[in-house]
């Protein structure tokens, strides 16, 4: 080989070195949390002094703990499936032990196989139950908006006082770091002329988005407290989010008032046409069409029931913290074992028997 051909090569493999280099670090791909197709979600107390999250199948078998490495004092609670199927959005409170009371709540993501525990948005620092036990969880139920854009829950506002609560979205989609927004949006005034109420609570999306071109069109259900708590009813709030900025407003409030029924929980099946509740006064679990008659699915249960992703069943709590199944039309309740405030995941794919529900 001549030097002139010696000196060809070499700067040839120079050339080609950054290439190789370059080959062999490629750029990584972030891997997307997995759909899962555990059926529900819920929440247990443990041994340890904890509160933690676990997801099982529909028919209540693979109980997995899914937030093991809570230490005591801390509680996982409220757990709400993302549409997609891939996370869980709950409520963490740390307490404490010596006082009975809380030193932080925070709204947590974590993955349904159990990776990716995350905090999204600090709830203390504008809304919040400081004042409260630390284990209530019957007002701050979350949902989240069918474009994953917002997370609804009711509480009350730091400075309010009293027992008074309403419902606030909370903006979790990325700002320009990468992080949550967390912009915090007040969507009821229940105290407020002409209401009167104290308390709004208990809120859930509908998962129907109307798109008109700039905004999108939805309905949040929640529950009314009125008359020093002689009376809960449900209300449908009609909500838009211009689909450029995803700036949430709200608009129309319909009110369905039946006296001394004390209804609340509610929950809008997948083709956002009825909303399962449960009733407080008398027992049982309810489903309603916005402005229709109230149909009775079961007598037995009573706490916050939710619809499975085909709408032939729900799963629902009692008053003895178990946790139960049932078809749509009232037959067949199901025991699903010990735990509270079960949520159904959206993307479940039916993997029970066949013939198991109407």
């Amino acid at each position: 080989m001549t030097k002139a051909q010696r000196l060809l090569f070499v700067c040839a493999a120079l050339l080609l070195l950054p290439a190789v280099v370059l080959a062999g670090k490629p750029t990584p791909t972030p891997t997307p949390p997995p759909v899962s197709n555990r059926a529900v979600a819920f929440q247990a107390n443990v041994s340890n002094g904890s509160g933690h999250l676990y997801v099982m199948n529909a028919d209540g078998s693979q109980r997995t703990d899914i937030t093991p490495s809570s230490g005591k004092g801390t509680y996982h609670q409220l757990p709400a499936w993302s549409p997609d199927g891939t996370r869980i959005a709950h409520l963490r409170r740390t307490l404490n032990s010596r006082t009975n009371t809380i030193e932080t709540q925070d709204l947590y993501t974590v993955n349904a196989n159990g990776t990716g525990l995350s905090l999204l948005c600090h709830l203390d620092q504008q809304v919040g139950w400081k004042d409260r036990d630390a284990r209530d969880s019957t007002r701050n139920r979350f949902d989240w908006s069918p474009d994953m854009r917002w997370i609804v829950f009711g509480g009350k506002a730091a400075t309010t006082v009293g027992d008074s609560s309403e419902i606030w979205a909370v903006n979790v989609s990325p700002n320009g770091q990468g992080a949550p927004t967390c912009e915090f949006v007040q969507l009821t005034h229940a105290n407020d002329p002409p209401v009167n109420c104290y308390a709004a609570t208990n809120a859930a999306w509908s998962p129907v988005l109307l798109d008109d071109g700039t905004y999108l069109h939805t309905q949040i259900a929640y529950t009314l407290q009125c008359d020093y708590g002689l009376d809960y009813d449900l209300v449908f709030l009609d909500v838009r989010i211009e689909k450029s900025t995803g700036v949430l407003t709200t608009g129309q409030e319909t009110r369905m008032v039946r006296p001394g029924t004390w209804e609340r929980c509610p929950d809008w099946d997948s083709l956002g046409a009825r909303v399962a509740f449960d009733r407080l006064t008398g027992g049982g679990i309810w489903s309603v069409a916005p402005g229709s008659t109230e149909q009775l699915i079961d007598p037995f249960l009573n706490v916050g029931p939710r619809w499975s992703s085909d709408n032939r069943m729900l799963v629902a709590g009692d008053s003895s913290n178990l946790m139960w199944r049932v078809c749509a039309d009232g037959t067949r309740l199901t025991s699903l074992g010990a735990g509270g405030w079960p949520d159904w995941n959206p993307k479940w794919q039916n993997d029970l028997p066949a013939g198991t529900c109407p």
